[in-house]
């Protein structure tokens, strides 16, 4: 054997895949959760931008009457371009689910129209609480539960967070949990 032929020896070859190896699992870890971030950073700014779009829309309106996603939301531009699908007459969030906005009743005052829910469904868990964390200071009332299809009763489920006061989060974390990736998020904002 020659001693000035210059190589690898396997122990180094080994280091170096085990190197690489651990990378790439790191990698698979590491993503989802950016990934994650990045989308609940996403959605946050579009939710502003359609809430600030409602207001503005319905400033010195009694009411939000005939609020709705195909009759107001949709012809007025309250979604982002990068929400509207070209397949579909609806508003799609990040992770594939339908966003809809919608006049309500609900409201210390009652009436016909006197609030209006920015609804989200297919919420994965992974994001869910962090969602609704990020824009809850605008919103009165939150309402999680089970995605059961898209003309759900947009009041029922937990309610989260209740007549302005501070969000539970120990309730949406477990709701968050048994929803799985088909949590519907309700934002109903006065």
């Amino acid at each position: 054997m020659d001693k000035n032929k210059k190589g690898f020896s396997l122990l180094e070859l080994l280091l170096v895949l085990g190197v690489i190896a651990a990378l790439v699992v790191s990698a698979f870890i590491v993503y989802p959760k950016v990934r994650d971030a990045r989308y609940v950073d996403i959605e946050a700014k579009h939710i502003g931008q359609i809430y600030a779009s409602v207001k503005t829309v319905y400033t010195g309106q009694p009411n939000y009457s005939g609020l709705s996603t195909t009759a107001v939301a949709m012809p007025a531009q309250f979604f982002p371009d990068d929400m509207i699908s070209e397949k579909t007459t609806w508003a799609i969030s990040s992770w594939g689910g339908y966003v809809v906005v919608d006049s309500n009743n609900v409201s210390p005052s009652g009436g016909t129209a006197s609030s209006f829910t920015i609804s989200y469904s297919d919420v994965p868990e992974s994001v869910c609480v962090r969602l609704i964390s990020a824009v809850e200071s605008s919103f009165y009332n939150i309402y999680l539960s089970k995605q059961k299809g898209i003309n759900n009763d947009k009041n029922s489920g937990a309610l989260v967070k209740e007549n302005g006061n501070s969000t539970d989060i120990a309730l949406a974390a477990s709701t968050c949990q048994s929803g799985g990736q088909n949590n519907q998020v309700v934002f109903l904002a006065l």
